[in-house]
C-alpha cells in the first residue's frame, strides 16, 4: 500500500507498490520536489488489474517528454494488453487522446540534461526497466537497448512480455540484461505452436547471419584487455525466425570476457547453436570464470544446443539440453572447467562430446551429468587434433538408451581421444533402445578406467579394440 499521503518526497526516494516493481513504482529524479499528495488512480484494466500510481509534480514539468528532473508515475497496462506501463506529469496524462506507454522506468536517480546529450548521462549503477515498444520490426527495442547503454546503463530489466530486435544485443563490460521470469522449461516443445512462449521473450526479426544479425545477444571483445561481469538472466530467446543456414547464434560469448553468469535463460530454435563460447579470433583469448547455470538450450534446428571451444575455470550447472540437430553440448579444452548435474536428452548426435584437451596436465571435471535418448552415444571422447595428455573425470554420471546409430556406440565411447578417461560410479543401460557398449574404448585412445558403477550393452558391457596406449580397464562394476 501507498503511505499516506505526504509533501517533500525528496529526490531517490523509492516506493513499490505492490510485491515486484512491475506492480507499480513511484520515483523520484534528482532535484525533485514534490508538493502535494501521491494518490491513486483508478485501475486501468489489464491482465494483472495493475493499478495506477499518480504524482503531483512542480508546475514547470514538461508533458511532452522526459526530459526534465521530474517524478513519473506508472499504471497498469491497457485493456487490449498491447500498451505498456503508462506515464503522469502530475494531473497531465502523458498525450493527448490516447495512453502512451513510457519507453524506461528509472529505480533511483537520473540525470538528463536538454535533448539527451552531453551531460544528459545516466548516473552509475543505475538500473532501467524497459518497456517494450511493441515494433514487430525489431527496430525500436533494439535502439532503446543500445542508447540505454551508450548512456551508461549498468542494468536494464525487461518487462514480462514480447521484445523484437532486428540487430544483436551487445551487453557492455559489466551489465547486465535481465527478464522477469521464461517460459517454464520442461515444458518447452520445439514444436511452434505447441507451447507459445512466456514470460520476457526477446525474437529476432531479419536475421541472416551476417553484419550485425550474427547472434542475437553478444558478450564479445575482440582486444587484450580484459572485461567482463556481464549477467543474462529470466528471459527467453525465440529464435525460430533465424533462416535455415544463417548459423545465428542464441548467445554468444567470445574472447576476453570473464566472470559473467547465464542464468534461468531458455534459447529456443536458434539456426547455429543456443550458446556459443569462443575463442577470440583477433585476440586469440578464450572466455573464463563464467558461471552458467539453470538454462534450456532447445532445439537448434542446425547444430548443438552449447558449443564451447574454449571456457576455463567456468563452473557449467543444472542446464538442460534438448532436440538439437547435432549434440547437447559439444565441449573443446574447457581446461579446468566443472560441469555438474546437466542434462542432454534428444538429441540426434550425442549428449555430451569432449573434443578433446589442448595441454598437458589440463582437467576438465564432469558430476551427475544426465544423458538419454541420444541417437549419437552418451559421453563421446574424441581427439579434434588435441594431442595433449590431460584428464577428464567423471562421477556419478548416467547414460540410458544412448548410441543406437552405430554397431559400436553407447553410454561412454571414446574413439582416438588422447587424454585419460577416469570414470568413478558411472551408469550405462541398454533402455528402451539397444544400445552397443556401456563402455567402449578404441581407434588409439590413450586408456579408459571404469571403477565402481553399472555397465550393460545390448552388445556387451565393455568393449576395448585393441589399437589403444592402455586397454580398457573395468573394475568393481555391479554385477546386477
Amino acid at each position: 500500500m501507498l503511505p499516506a499521503p505526504t509533501t517533500n518526497v525528496v529526490a531517490r526516494q523509492v516506493i513499490i507498490v505492490g510485491s515486484s516493481p512491475f506492480n507499480g513504482v513511484i520515483f523520484a529524479l534528482p532535484g525533485a520536489v514534490f508538493a502535494g499528495a501521491i494518490t491513486m488512480t483508478a485501475p486501468i484494466g489489464g491482465p494483472s488489474g495493475v493499478p495506477g500510481v499518480l504524482i503531483t509534480s512542480p508546475s514547470d514539468v514538461s508533458s511532452s517528454s522526459l526530459d526534465s528532473q521530474a517524478a513519473v508515475g506508472i499504471v497498469g497496462r491497457s485493456a487490449d494488453g498491447t500498451k505498456g506501463p503508462f506515464i503522469y506529469f502530475g494531473s497531465d496524462q502523458f498525450g493527448s487522446s490516447t495512453i502512451n506507454p513510457v519507453t524506461t522506468l528509472a529505480v533511483g536517480s537520473f540525470g538528463f540534461s536538454s535533448g539527451g546529450v552531453a551531460g544528459g548521462l545516466l548516473t552509475p549503477n543505475r538500473i532501467i526497466i524497459l518497456a517494450p515498444s511493441g515494433d514487430m520490426t525489431g527496430a525500436t527495442d533494439i535502439a532503446n537497448i543500445t542508447a540505454l547503454y551508450a548512456l551508461g546503463c549498468k542494468t536494464i530489466i525487461l518487462m514480462p512480455f514480447n521484445y523484437w530486435v532486428n540487430s544483436v544485443i551487445v551487453v557492455p563490460s559489466g551489465c547486465g540484461l535481465i527478464g522477469a521470469f521464461p517460459v517454464q522449461a520442461d515444458n518447452f516443445s520445439p514444436v511452434p505452436g505447441v507451447l507459445q512462449p512466456q514470460g520476457t521473450v526477446i525474437t529476432p526479426q531479419g536475421f541472416t547471419g551476417a553484419g550485425l544479425t550474427y547472434a542475437v545477444i553478444a558478450c564479445q571483445n575482440t582486444t587484450a584487455t580484459q572485461q567482463g561481469g556481464q549477467v543474462l538472466a529470466n528471459f527467453s530467446i525465440q529464435a525460430n525466425t533465424t533462416p535455415l543456414g544463417s548459423g545465428v547464434f542464441g548467445i554468444l560469448i567470445d574472447g576476453a570476457v570473464g566472470a559473467g553468469f547465464i542464468e534461468n535463460v531458455v534459447v529456443a530454435r536458434s539456426d547455429g547453436p543456443c550458446l556459443r563460447v569462443r575463442q577470440d579470433a583477433t585476440s586469440g583469448i578464450v572466455p573464463g570464470q563464467w558461471t552458467i547455470r539453470s538454462n534450456v538450450f532447445a532445439a537448434s534446428r542446425s547444430s548443438h544446443g552449447m558449443l564451447v571451444d574454449d571456457l576455463s575455470d567456468s563452473n557449467i550447472t543444472d542446464n538442460y539440453s534438448h532436440d538439437n540437430a547435432l549434440d547437447g553440448y559439444n565441449i573443446n579444452n574447457s581446461s579446468n572447467s566443472k560441469w555438474i548435474g546437466n542434462r542432454g536428452e534428444t538429441n540426434t548426435g550425442a549428449g555430451f562430446r569432449f573434443r578433446g584437451l589442448l595441454s598437458a596436465g589440463q582437467r576438465l571435471f564432469g558430476t551427475g551429468l544426465i544423458s538419454e535418448f541420444n541417437p549419437g552415444g552418451g559421453f563421446i571422447f574424441q581427439d579434434n587434433g588435441n594431442l595433449a595428455l590431460g584428464t577428464y573425470q567423471l562421477s556419478n554420471c548416467s547414460s540410458h538408451s544412448d548410441g543406437t546409430a552405430g554397431t559400436t556406440l553407447g553410454g561412454f565411447w571414446s574413439n582416438g581421444c588422447k587424454s585419460r578417461i577416469l570414470l568413478s560410479d558411472c551408469k550405462s543401460d541398454v533402455g528402451v533402445n539397444q544400445n552397443a557398449y556401456g563402455a567402449y574404448e578404441g581407434g588409439v585412445s590413450f586408456g579408459m578406467y571404469v571403477n565402481g558403477g553399472y555397465m550393460a550393452g545390448g552388445t556387451g558391457a565393455t568393449h576395448d579394440d585393441g589399437t589403444n596406449t592402455h586397454a580398457l580397464v573395468a573394475a568393481n562394476l555391479c554385477p546386477f
